[in-house]
């Protein structure tokens, strides 16, 4: 939604949804490599429907200069010399990030070692395939720079349609840095931006375009040197004259991970500007997925929102620690042990506090939360 963090993420089929004030609101479109698209609509007490349809960027391509290089690799020059750089570019920062998973059986054997798998419980459909996992969660993630920390904290969650169900979802087991050397999938995966790239990429500069904030963003094909490499395909959108990375669409394959059981992943990511004047942060990521074993077929995807960036929290001193992930507990209608009463509804609380004088905790929260 224009001029707010609310946001959300298609799946890989197109579809979305979005919760937005009533009134009067303007929903903006974007992905990188396609043009903005602005939609005004007005929301009443009934959902409401919105089919876009997003057009590509046109690319310019200059004029022809002959040479025995691509364009492409003047560019990976000078974005691979910035790399450290962004890496450290933002020392701190907080932010949320919303995850939905989806892991999908699209076709089962109906035996294995002779005997049968039949509808797995009722998982399967008449054509063999079903929903295996789906979740929904909110994160707040703390990260430090330099030295590298983070702390994740999973705020709600949801599975398969149950609100008391522990989700997978991590928003720091789905974060790939293209900033880093070497992501680690199974296997140390070298970035096109790392300082050895030329040894195991080909590149491919394949135009340039304008985006919605007027800048020039350049399109470079990414091509592993050898398949057996432990490296991506895809494609790379980086920011003139910044040098930095607006969005990438990289596929990383089994034989390159040396992982037999998977076909491909996908790594879709969009960036987007928040300070001048070379401050971007990640907007969303799509981690797409498809695997094999026994005879069983999976597809799947993470999709991830991210939102309300402070790149300025002042953390103490102590705040990060051993414990780099935890669930929050929902609150307890407990009241706290400080004996502290309402006087409009002073019997209610002299209940409850006989409750906590018994041994039973308490959490610190308003005598306004309680009910009856």
């Amino acid at each position: 939604m224009r001029n707010s963090t609310n946001g959300t993420v298609a799946n890989a089929e197109g579809q979305y949804r979005l919760t937005v004030a009533r009134g009067s609101q303007e929903i903006v479109f974007q992905y990188i490599g396609y043009k903005q698209r602005v939609e005004a609509v007005t929301v009443g007490d009934k959902p409401l429907r919105l089919n876009v349809k997003m057009e590509p960027a046109n690319l310019e391509i200059g004029e022809a200069v002959i040479t025995t290089e691509d364009p492409a690799y003047k560019i990976m020059r000078e974005v691979i010399a910035k790399r450290r750089y962004y890496k450290n570019k933002i020392a701190s920062s907080s932010y949320d990030t919303y995850i939905k998973g989806f892991y999908k059986l699209t076709d089962a054997p109906k035996k294995i070692m002779g005997q049968d798998v039949g509808n797995m419980g009722g998982m399967l459909d008449t054509n063999r395939t079903g929903v295996v996992y789906l979740s929904e969660s909110v994160s707040k993630v703390y990260a430090q720079a330099n030295p590298e920390r983070k702390k994740e904290v999973m705020v709600s969650s949801k599975v398969s349609g149950s609100e008391n169900g522990f989700s997978l979802n991590r928003a720091t087991f789905t974060e790939f840095n293209l900033y880093d050397e070497r992501l680690e999938i199974e296997r140390e995966i070298l970035s096109p931006l790392a300082d050895n790239s030329f040894n195991y990429y080909n590149f491919k500069w394949l135009g340039s375009f304008k985006d919605e904030n007027g800048y020039t963003i350049e399109k470079i094909k990414v091509m592993p040197k050898r398949s057996s490499d432990p490296t991506f395909g895809g494609f790379l959108y980086i920011v003139d004259d910044l040098w930095n990375i607006a969005g990438a669409d990289l596929v990383l394959t089994g034989n390159s991970i040396k992982q037999p059981v998977l076909d491909t992943l996908r790594i879709q990511q969009e960036f987007v500007p928040v300070e001048k004047p070379d401050t971007w942060v990640l907007l969303t990521q799509m981690t797409g997925f498809k695997f094999g074993v026994l005879g069983f077929k999976f597809d799947g995807f993470f999709n991830s929102v991210f939102s309300n960036y402070n790149l300025k929290p002042d953390f103490d001193k102590n705040f990060f620690d051993k414990e780099v992930f935890k669930i929050e507990k929902p609150p307890t209608n407990r009241i706290p042990r400080t004996g502290k009463q309402c006087a409009r509804c002073r019997s209610h609380c002299r209940r409850k506090q006989r409750l906590c004088e018994e041994g039973q905790p308490a959490k610190n929260l308003e005598i306004g939360d309680f009910s009856g």
